[in-house]
């Protein structure tokens, strides 16, 4: 399968799960939601209890892991991204759903690890509200995550991290537009988003260095 082809495939696949999974009951969301609900409670030490039609509540610490916790943006391009490699040979599609599944639950722990450290604490940073603490968490959680999954199945391929950071931008800014679904928190979520997102962007391209054609074609012109 050609480049232009699996992309096709892998875009329309990751497009179909987010709008899918974008406005999905909680209960629909378990099979995310649980096994993040569950090493959450394992790391923090707060037991989350299931609560139909809410999510997993934990007394202790008073927070709440509810549908909009989990991640079906991340999880949507993380499986656009491992199919679009797994396509060159299509028994490694089952595994690329499941390295996304994967993916999404342990990049989740880690936001809400955070989210409810934060919480629990009190922690602040000047004059940023929680709200705003958790957002910023979760966009370096993810944004993070796929710079290393780029880089693992990419063969720390620069395009390969341009692409699956593009792709992400794409998706948690471009559908709500396209969508009409960008509601009155859409500015800042968007100018926070590239805030975080492009800079780390920038940041995985100079420590990658120049691609490996450049450096061979050095080599060459050299020798």
């Amino acid at each position: 399968m050609n480049w232009w082809l699996r992309a096709l495939v892998a875009s329309g696949v990751a497009l179909g799960v987010k709008f899918t999974l974008a406005g999905a009951a909680v209960e629909d969301l378990r099979w995310l939601l649980g096994p993040t609900s569950w090493l959450t409670s394992l790391i923090t030490g707060h037991r989350f209890v299931w609560e139909s039609g809410v999510g997993f509540l934990s007394t202790t610490a008073h927070f709440s892991i509810v549908s909009a916790c989990a991640g079906v943006t991340f999880f949507s391009v993380a499986l656009g991204l491992l199919l679009f490699h797994a396509l060159t040979k299509p028994r490694l599609v089952p595994f690329a759903l499941c390295g996304a599944f994967v993916a999404t639950v342990l990049a989740n722990t880690v936001r809400l690890v955070g989210c409810v450290w934060l919480h629990v604490e009190h922690w602040r940073v000047g004059t940023l509200s929680e709200p705003e603490l958790h957002r910023l968490i979760g966009l370096a959680v993810y944004t993070a995550s796929l710079v290393m999954l780029a880089l693992l199945v990419g063969g720390r391929s620069r395009h390969s991290v341009a692409v699956a950071l593009g792709w992400y931008l794409a998706v948690t800014l471009g559908l709500p537009l396209l969508h009409g679904a960008a509601g009155p928190g859409y500015g800042a979520h968007a100018l926070w988003s590239l805030v975080v997102v492009l800079p780390a962007g920038a940041l995985a391209m100079l420590a990658l260095g120049r691609p490996a054609s450049a450096h061979i074609s050095a080599r060459e012109a050299q020798a």
